[in-house]
């Protein structure tokens, strides 16, 4: 099976979302496969894209975040069976913040 590159948000991308619910309501349906990729596209500077924990992606604490990027175009290949959590961390309060579950292929 071929995999699948996402583009988070679909034409709406990685911004500030309408509603607090947006990227919850976007992975409705949709079906994330090992392999497949996630692109984030955004003004650069305006957003960032982190990897988090449930806990920090729950709270919108992001404190102890790592590593974040302010550049568009970020791309995560998924490798692996697993709940993976996004967040900016300018705007996680406001529901800029994903939740991807990634199946096995």
């Amino acid at each position: 099976m071929a995999a699948t590159s996402w583009i988070v948000g679909g034409a709406y991308k990685w911004t500030l979302p309408s509603k607090p619910n947006f990227y919850e309501e976007w992975t409705k349906g949709k079906k994330f496969l090992v392999n497949d990729s996630l692109w984030f596209l955004f003004e650069d500077h305006k957003h960032t894209v982190a990897q988090a924990t449930k806990e920090m992606y729950d709270t919108c604490n992001t404190t102890s975040i790592k590593r974040d990027f302010d550049l568009s175009g970020f791309i995560n290949i998924m490798d692996k069976p697993i709940l993976r959590y996004y967040v900016c961390a300018f705007h996680c309060k406001e529901g800029h913040k994903v939740c991807i579950d990634v199946k096995e292929s």
